[in-house]
């Protein structure tokens, strides 16, 4: 809930840091205004990243019932947590770029342990009391650097 209400804001943190990263003014580089095909695009985009954690959240509670092969949930659900939250805000750099859930998954597949391994660190920041009220705007900063100095390549 916290990530659908901070979005709009989440974004605008991502097109700021990007642009320092770059060397730009505060202004430049910002995409045009909403427009229907816009938001018909990130809601749709949306709608596919919940069809796909469903999918794997299904896939993921079988495994965590079916003895000696529950064994391995516990890693698998930390590997699925940290490839979502790895998802969910590298997107913010790329949808400031009109590339969206697919797209995200691609570049983020062909970086995949990097990507783990950022997902991995926000968890870990998330579980810290007082710093995890933190977590969300460092994410995205890490993210959005994380988008310019590696994944921009892949973005096709």
């Amino acid at each position: 809930m916290a990530n659908l209400l901070a979005a709009p804001f989440n974004s605008l943190l991502s097109q700021r840091v990007e642009n320092r990263i770059r060397g730009r003014g505060v202004g430049e580089g910002l995409e045009p205004s909403l427009s229907l095909g816009l938001i018909t695009r990130t809601v749709w985009s949306e709608v596919r990243k919940i069809l796909y954690q469903t999918k794997w959240l299904v896939l993921l509670i079988i495994l965590s019932i079916i003895p000696i092969v529950n064994l391995l949930a516990p890693i698998a659900w930390i590997y699925f947590g940290a490839r979502m939250l790895s998802v969910e805000y590298i997107e913010y750099p790329m949808a400031n770029k009109g590339l969206f859930f697919r797209q995200v998954k691609q570049s983020i597949k062909k970086d995949r342990f990097a990507s783990v391994g950022f997902g991995l660190g926000v968890m870990l920041i998330t579980l810290i009391p007082v710093v995890n009220f933190f977590a969300m705007p460092v994410a995205v900063a890490a993210a959005t650097a994380y988008w310019v100095d590696r994944l921009d390549q892949y973005a096709d």
